[in-house]
């Protein structure tokens, strides 16, 4: 892993250097096992991105209330049911894996808190950020009831002080005083333990535990510059007694969750989703990168995806590129994305390149190629320069035949004003990939990024059926018009 970062450091704002991909892409390949899925088959100021198992039978009542009360083990059996029917057979065994829960939309089908408060006996979460005050208090009631939480944040987040790590809070963040409660409530649970055994200094993991992402450790695999200025640990991730697995798009913030019990409700609610996996191979490769994070010592990713073979269905950063790019050249019939910004060239050069391999396919119907991205005026108007750039890269998409259009406010998600904040792929509406990983080289080579590939048709119909509305809405504008700043 080191030998390897080291011979492919990857400089940011540089075009990539292509003797470096061909070597990058056969030694990933060689960990995927080859293609990974069948023929048949600007951004918010706080965002960083631009620079085991069980049978379905046992889930019901343990996450009932996840869903606002429908029980994900009623939808898993018609999950099993609904894939076994399905024509593809290349993916019946996928569809038919027990282990699946599925995709839930944070604002409307995600109870988030409820999810924490069923655990028995351990929480592990990696956070970008954690600021709901529903959300912090389900962890402070699992403290108290004795289960081990241990949490790895990001120390500070584009635009924001590491100020849970400070001695004095400022009052305008209040995220920082709900980890400076948080820390506390973990360390007062330490102590009870401490008091009460003999505890050995190696069994030191067996204690609760808030630190923060070390970026100097943990940064990928640039080593120039990456952890003075754009690295962060992204991810958004819950772990529930090493036997349910959440990877989220979104933060655990009041907007993220749509959560409008908070004293002081969302100005705006974004668009994001979770998916919840009880898949033990998941399970082992995100516990044991969970592990190294929170140790802070570099975890060897490709070997863990490969010991796991979970190459084919997770997507970790900075060995997230590959894989999306390999989604979306899998697309025979049509390809739907929803993302809060384009902000990486080698990214947008593959959605290019495989626009025009389908303009030359002779096929009875055209190829679907839709993107929906977030408001770029949703904090303020562009500049002249901002627009320049943004009308180059989407101009260079529409001769493509690529329609995009943006989400603006007029959208709205539970009566808030609606931001796109969800990363989200979906190719020829049968295999969909959604994750913490924005379209930026940042993401994709430098930060802790996770993600999840998944087949399951009725999740999978879920995620287009949003998409659809999303990009269909009369609220949202088409991308010429959007760059006008006019709402």
């Amino acid at each position: 892993m080191n030998k390897f970062s080291e011979k492919f450091k990857i400089q940011m704002g540089n075009k990539l250097d292509l003797f470096i991909w061909s070597f990058q892409v056969i030694f990933f390949l060689s960990i995927m096992g080859g293609p990974s899925f069948s023929p048949a088959r600007h951004s918010s100021a706080n965002d960083p991105g631009g620079g085991g198992g069980g049978t379905a039978s046992n889930l019901n009542g343990e996450i009932a209330d996840i869903n606002g009360g429908v029980s994900p083990s009623d939808e898993l059996l018609e999950e099993d049911k609904d894939g076994q029917n399905d024509s593809n057979s290349s993916l019946k065994m996928e569809d038919s894996e027990p282990a699946e829960i599925g995709l839930f939309e944070n604002s409307e089908q995600l109870n988030l808190p409820s999810f924490i408060s069923k655990a028995k006996k351990t929480i592990e979460i990696e956070i970008y950020e954690l600021g709901d005050d529903a959300v912090v208090n389900a962890i402070k009631e699992a403290i108290n009831r004795k289960v081990r939480v241990r949490i790895v944040v990001e120390s500070s987040p584009v635009g924001k002080k590491a100020c849970w790590l400070q001695d004095s809070i400022d009052p305008k963040q209040p995220s920082c005083k709900e980890l400076k409660e948080l820390e506390t409530s973990l360390k007062s649970a330490n102590d009870r333990i401490l008091k009460s055994v003999q505890m050995k200094e190696e069994k030191w993991k067996e204690l609760n535990s808030l630190r923060p992402f070390k970026k100097e450790a943990l940064c990928g695999m640039n080593s120039k510059g990456a952890v003075k200025g754009r690295c962060f640990q992204h991810g958004k991730i819950v772990i529930i007694d090493r036997k349910l697995a959440l990877l989220s798009t979104g933060n655990f913030n009041s907007s993220n969750l749509c959560d409008l019990s908070e004293p002081t409700e969302p100005s705006n609610c974004n668009r994001d989703y979770s998916y919840i996996t009880r898949d033990p191979s998941v399970l082992k490769a995100m516990l044991a990168i969970f592990e190294a994070d929170l140790a802070g010592e570099r975890p060897n990713i490709p070997l863990i995806l490969k010991e796991t073979k979970t190459g084919k269905k997770l997507t970790i950063s900075p060995y997230s590129y590959l894989p999306l790019v390999d989604l979306i050249n899998s697309a025979k019939h049509s390809i739907q994305i929803q993302t809060q910004y384009l902000k990486s060239d080698s990214f947008l050069n593959a959605l290019i390149s495989k626009a025009r391999t389908e303009k030359t396919q002779r096929t009875p119907q055209p190829f679907v190629f839709q993107i929906l991205l977030s408001d770029p005026c949703h904090f303020s108007k562009l500049s002249k320069k901002e627009k320049k750039k943004l009308k180059e890269l989407l101009s260079k998409l529409q001769k493509e035949n690529i329609s995009v259009r943006f989400m603006t406010h007029k959208q709205k998600i539970k009566s808030k004003p609606a931001y796109l904040h969800a990363k989200a792929i979906v190719a020829d509406e049968n295999v969909a990939w959604v994750g913490s990983t924005n379209i930026s080289d940042s993401s994709f080579f430098i930060n802790r990024e996770y993600g999840i590939i998944f087949r399951y048709p009725k999740r999978v119909r879920n995620l287009v059926k949003i998409m659809k509305q999303d990009f269909e809405d009369p609220g949202s504008v088409d991308w010429e018009q959007g760059l006008l700043c006019q709402r």
